[in-house]
């Protein structure tokens, strides 16, 4: 206690409160299981450079659907109404124009370019996905390595 008031330049009569939560953290750890396969495996998956490579593939993916989304039909409506010489807007002196359209971008003849997006991204994320793999060969053989000489 006299450390933890030190580092925190707390006074020496002030009183700490000091939650106990030991029992709460026991009840969630208690199933787990800690075989070296277990541990390894749970190491593997929480690995920084697997996880910033599993996110860049999750943007890629997010990324190729809304090259997906950009090939769809739009649908969108409008109106304009106009009035003359300042009267009541009713019979002869209101002007309105009102319509729907519907907007389609095709795929072919230099639209948006859909299908060599959706290529390159499908590339993108294949090759994301052989650097994962690689990177979990690579911290495997690490791994084995240092527990070899480790002993």
């Amino acid at each position: 206690m006299i450390k933890i008031k030190r580092l925190c330049y707390l006074k020496e009569d002030e009183i700490l409160n000091i939650e106990d939560i030991s029992e709460s953290l026991y009840n969630v750890t208690s199933e787990l299981s800690f075989s070296p396969y277990s541990l390894y495996d749970t190491a593997f998956q929480n690995h920084p450079v697997l996880l910033s490579g599993n996110r860049k593939i999750s943007i890629e993916a997010r990324q190729r659907d809304i090259y997906k989304l950009q090939n769809r039909p739009e649908l969108f409506s409008y109106g304009v109404g106009s009035w003359e010489h300042s009267y009541i807007p009713f019979g002869d002196n209101f002007n309105y124009n009102i319509g729907v359209g519907l907007r389609y971008t095709l795929p072919y003849w230099g639209g948006s370019s859909y299908k060599s997006k959706m290529v390159q991204s499908d590339y993108r994320i294949e090759q994301m996905n052989y650097e994962n793999d690689q990177a979990l060969v690579d911290i495997k053989k690490r791994n084995r390595y240092h527990s070899q000489y480790s002993e």
